[in-house]
């Protein structure tokens, strides 16, 4: 993903799936219901580039080639 991103800086604040799935095991009072990736990931992208006109988010996104942005959903309930 270079030149786009300081993959260090980066690496601190996103995060994959198995991540969220530590967190909230660790949290006292919630119980993970649901965690996946969702499905409408790549129609949720498709649309928002249908408006964004920013080219580095367009040549950026073209680099990443479906590779690295996810979108999770997480449902959980509090017991």
């Amino acid at each position: 993903m270079q030149p786009f991103w300081d993959v260090p800086e980066v690496a601190k604040t996103v995060r994959g799936i198995e991540w969220w799935k530590v967190l909230f095991n660790k949290a006292e009072g919630i119980e993970i219901a649901n965690i996946n990736e969702m499905a409408c990931h790549d129609i949720a992208w498709e649309e928002y580039l249908a408006v964004e006109d920013d080219k580095w988010v367009q040549d950026m996104v073209k680099a990443e080639d479906g590779k690295y942005f996810n979108t999770i959903q997480l449902i959980a309930k509090v017991i």
